[in-house]
């Protein structure tokens, strides 16, 4: 079985002309920066439940820095292949036990938020941060049985100065942080991620704690405020049909210092 999904190899989303240097850019870096483990593809037979599923690229959209919606490029692993079989990655995982994904809703919420503060303070500034925690899911390595059955094969293909060449060898690599295509991994980067904000949480409720005597190391990283000019007039925050309940939106702004004064801890 495992030398059929070999031979089989990636989705076409990854192999065509304009995809393949995006992918082999992307899994090139996870080999630098040492979430994945290069292997020769004969080594595979070699480790202990060993499985191989193919690469996909999938096509995003994000903003710059002005707002304007640029493409972006995600490579995926499909640990959903061999569905037909029975036997995907995805199929084994117990989905009673996956818990709830929080962070999916943050956007609304905060949304919420500002039309709240707008409303109850018409004429005060609103101060907000947003902070993209680089290669988000690759912060979290996972145990080496499941890394074993989240092999990728790709090309040696070489990227430098700009220029691309491609290749017919081929390198197996064990992918050892969060993969992408795993249906518990949102889940589980929820659960690190909601730990990390009580955890701040509490240290910003403790009054033992003196952020002067005690501050991050991390601190003088967080760039300055910027704000909008003094004549730019405020916008008009019209009555809400929903109410904002006063305990979430402490627990909002709560969220908001968090990211704020505690981004070493996340990072």
């Amino acid at each position: 079985m495992l030398e059929k999904y070999i031979e089989r190899g990636n989705h076409k989303s990854a192999l065509s002309d304009e995809e393949r240097p995006h992918v082999t850019k992307l899994m090139s870096q996870d080999v630098e920066l040492g979430y994945g483990i290069p292997l020769t593809v004969d080594c595979i037979s070699k480790i202990q439940g060993a499985e191989v599923y193919p690469v996909g690229c999938q096509n995003q959209q994000t903003i710059d820095e002005k707002g304007n919606v640029i493409p972006k490029k995600r490579v995926t692993h499909d640990l959903s292949f061999n569905r037909r079989e029975g036997k995907s990655v995805n199929q084994r995982v117990r989905e009673e036990e996956i818990p709830g994904v929080m962070f999916g809703h943050s956007m609304r919420r905060y949304l919420h938020l500002i039309h709240h503060i707008r409303r109850n303070h018409p004429n005060k500034r609103i101060l907000c941060n947003k902070v993209d925690v680089e290669k988000a899911y690759r912060r979290l390595h996972t145990k080496a049985s499941t890394a074993v059955k989240c092999i990728a094969i790709w090309f040696l293909d070489k990227m430098w100065e700009g220029q691309y060449q491609k290749s017919d060898d081929q390198v197996a690599i064990l992918l050892t942080r969060l993969p992408f295509g795993s249906m518990p991994a949102p889940a589980e980067f929820c659960t690190t991620s909601e730990i990390v904000f009580d955890l701040a949480n509490d240290l910003l409720n403790c009054e033992q704690w003196d952020p002067e005597i005690l501050p991050s190391p991390y601190t003088s990283e967080l760039p300055a405020q910027e704000r909008l000019e003094d004549d730019i007039p405020f916008g008009t925050a019209e009555e809400a049909d929903v109410k904002v309940v006063e305990a979430a939106v402490r627990d909002a702004l709560m969220r908001v210092r968090v990211m704020v004064s505690m981004l070493s801890l996340v990072i």
